[in-house]
C-alpha cells in the first residue's frame, strides 16, 4: 500500500549538501512530524570508519525517525 493508498499527507524534499545536516535543516525549516531515511547493509567495521548519515541523522533530528533498509520488504 502507498502513502496515497492509505491517505497520509506527505512531502518529498531534496537539497544539495552534506546529507545529514540538509535533512536536520530541513526537518527543523518545515516543522516535520516526523522524517523516513534509507539505509544500506554496512558491516559494523565500515559503519564506524566512515559512520552512517541515518545515525546521524537519528541523533540529530527532534522528531521521530524511520529508518528503512534496502531489501527488507522484497
Amino acid at each position: 500500500m502507498t502513502l496515497d493508498e492509505a491517505g497520509i499527507e506527505y512531502e518529498v524534499r531534496g537539497a544539495v549538501g552534506d546529507p545529514a545536516d540538509r535533512v536536520t535543516a530541513m526537518a527543523e525549516d518545515h516543522d516535520a512530524d516526523f522524517v523516513v531515511v534509507g539505509g544500506r547493509n554496512q558491516s559494523s567495521a565500515r559503519r564506524t570508519l566512515f559512520g552512517s548519515v541515518s545515525q546521524e541523522i537519528l541523533e540529530s533530528v527532534r522528531c521521530p525517525v524511520i529508518s528503512v533498509r534496502e531489501g527488507v520488504y522484497e
